[in-house]
């Protein structure tokens, strides 16, 4: 199963270590903002983890129900081996693509 990242980069899904969805904060955000949960994310990043090290990110979102929406996506395609809700994927694929398939399947 291959994946498109958002930098256009073709990356192969089995063997990705983890997928991650990860709150990207303001910048200069400190701890003691951090600890009293005070600060709201400006944003969301899915994240694939790669056995190199390195770090693809295949979705960003400033909505947190969006966000969460393409986490549960993706999990779910990888889960069922490329099928999600009867679509079977030979092709390359992004997490705006899959998202975009299976809002069409429920309308």
């Amino acid at each position: 199963m291959w994946m498109w990242t958002l930098d256009a980069k073709l990356i192969n899904l089995s063997l990705v270590e983890s997928i991650e969805l990860l709150e990207i904060l303001p910048e200069g955000t400190d701890a003691a903002q951090l600890e009293s949960e005070e600060i709201e994310p400006d944003y969301y990043e899915l994240v694939a983890f790669l056995p190199s090290g390195s770090e693809a990110i295949l979705h960003e979102s400033e909505d947190a129900e969006a966000a969460h929406q393409a986490y549960e996506v993706i999990a779910a395609f990888v889960a069922r081996d490329g099928v999600i809700d009867g679509l079977s994927t030979t092709e390359p694929v992004s997490v705006t693509l899959l998202l975009e398939r299976l809002r069409n399947v429920k309308n």
